[in-house]
């Protein structure tokens, strides 16, 4: 019998910056309770932390036919990195789906 267990997620942080015309102040923290929202321009990065190291991570942006995937890269190159992050500009309303992989592939 095989056991597959999937990693856990422990956090998931942004930090939205607006374009500079807003002088809007930086948003740092989880996602908000009615998701993120920002203006086309605006940079998302998000950073992922999980129970178990990872390897990558994805984030599926969707808007209407438009699809689009960010890959997210471990924080750290040695292989053991609990955390993945990535980064995308904001063009326009949509909604996103992140997932992430763990070094057993799972």
């Amino acid at each position: 019998m095989t056991t597959i267990s999937v990693p856990q997620l422990e956090e998931v942080r942004f930090r939205v910056t607006s374009p500079a015309y807003t002088r809007d102040a930086v948003y740092e923290g989880p996602l908000p309770q009615g998701g993120l929202s920002a203006l086309a321009g605006a940079i998302v990065e998000v950073r992922v932390r999980s129970n178990r190291p990872l390897s990558s991570g994805a984030v599926e942006l969707g808007s209407g036919e438009n699809r689009e995937t960010v890959r997210l890269e471990p924080v750290s190159a040695d292989g053991d990195s609990l955390e993945v992050s990535g980064s995308w500009t904001i063009a326009r309303p949509g909604t996103f789906h992140l997932k992430v992989t763990d070094v057993a592939g799972q």
